[in-house]
């Protein structure tokens, strides 16, 4: 469409942030207002960054096409007052997962993960700063960036990531629990500098596995605080990752925040590394169809516990879930009503032409 057709189209219809992705992971799209094509196949892992060539180290893959357009939608954005956040997904990368193997997560049984690298790997460390830092540079020379959202800043739930799963099994909530743990040897160095046998518990995990992928339920209480003590080093390196980043955010004036911060399942109950909330300047709540402002109040309340006084919430709303206007107005409403006065809508490029008439009827709904 052209940078200066959607910048000019976003500040019509009264958007004033702009949420755009500098490093995604593998994705194909349907584009209904695509002049060009429908469907397009994204690579298994792309930067819109020019990092510039090292002897050594990681080289990620630079959607080139991106790359040449990035400083004119920064500049485009800031000459109309289109605030700019960038968002870079870290971690989940199929094309650096399978070009450095030696990097990525491996489970109890020795298996590369094909789609995580490990945040405890100091050539990971490395290349992530080395994003955030061309992101935070590139935002200065071009009209600014006000945030920097990082995605998959952490270890990840040992499927995520993997395609076409073919499995005759279920996995249950322990099980998958173990199969989550990393036994790379960076962390593998990380257990035994704490007094941790990781081989033993790896033999443990494995055997858990065997057990209850063939027998269904089993007990875990003789590996459960082994398993605890072990995550809590993998959550020391997902701390350590996320307070570099928010280091260099906060170096150059701009809002952090990271997926690290939500909550996410184990088997016991919802949790998320406790230590890396304060780092965050904001964070979002997800309202679906049908949300009433007392399940967003409460969602809200979940997602600042832990977080520094004055921490920013935003609604985040998935057009394609809603069948109509009527309940996006409805959802919009319970999120105003539960406190939440900034609301982002995803995905720009994917939405359809009614998806567009919605939004420009939103901002009547929703105060400047």
């Amino acid at each position: 469409m052209g940078v200066e057709t959607v910048l000019d189209e976003l500040e019509n219809m009264g958007v004033d942030g702009l949420q755009l992705a500098l490093s995604y992971h593998v994705a194909s799209f349907l584009t209904p207002r695509n002049p060009r094509s429908r469907v397009r196949h994204g690579g298994p892992g792309t930067v819109s960054l020019r990092l510039g060539k090292r002897a050594r180290g990681i080289l990620p893959t630079v959607d080139e096409a991106a790359a040449d357009a990035v400083p004119s939608i920064l500049r485009g954005a800031a000459d109309r007052h289109i605030q700019v956040i960038a968002w870079l997904v870290f971690l989940y990368n199929h094309d650096l997962a399978s070009r450095y193997p030696h990097l990525a997560v491996r489970n109890a049984f020795g298996d590369a993960h094909p789609a995580q690298l490990c945040p405890s790997q100091a050539a990971v460390r490395e290349y992530v700063l080395e994003v955030t830092s061309k992101a935070l540079e590139l935002g200065a020379e071009n009209g600014g960036v006000t945030g920097l959202h990082a995605e998959s800043l952490s270890f990840l739930p040992w499927d995520y990531g993997l395609t076409g799963l073919k499995a005759a099994v279920t996995v249950d909530r322990p099980t998958g629990r173990l199969l989550s743990l990393c036994f790379c040897s960076a962390c593998r160095r990380r257990a035994q500098r704490a007094d941790m046998d990781p081989d033993r518990l790896a033999t443990k995990a494995r055997a858990r596995v065997d057990t209850g992928l063939a027998e269904g339920e089993q007990s875990i209480d003789q590996v459960t605080s082994d398993v605890a003590a072990y995550e809590a080093q993998m959550d020391d390196a997902t701390f350590e990752v996320n307070h570099e980043v928010y280091e260099l955010t906060r170096a150059n004036d701009v809002r952090f925040s990271t997926t690290a911060a939500e909550a996410h399942m184990t088997d016991l109950e919802p949790t998320s590394p406790s230590s890396v909330r304060p780092l965050v300047d904001e964070v979002r709540v997800k309202v679906g169809p049908g949300a009433t402002a007392e399940e967003l109040a409460a969602l809200t309340d979940t997602g600042l516990a832990g977080c520094r006084p004055g921490t920013h919430v935003f609604a985040q709303y998935q057009l394609h879930r809603f069948p109509g206007f009527e309940g996006l107005a409805h959802a919009i409403s319970a999120a105003s009503a539960a406190g939440i006065e900034h609301h982002r809508f995803y995905e720009h490029s994917v939405l359809a032409e009614r998806h567009m008439e919605w939004l420009r009827q939103v901002r009547r709904l929703v105060p400047a």
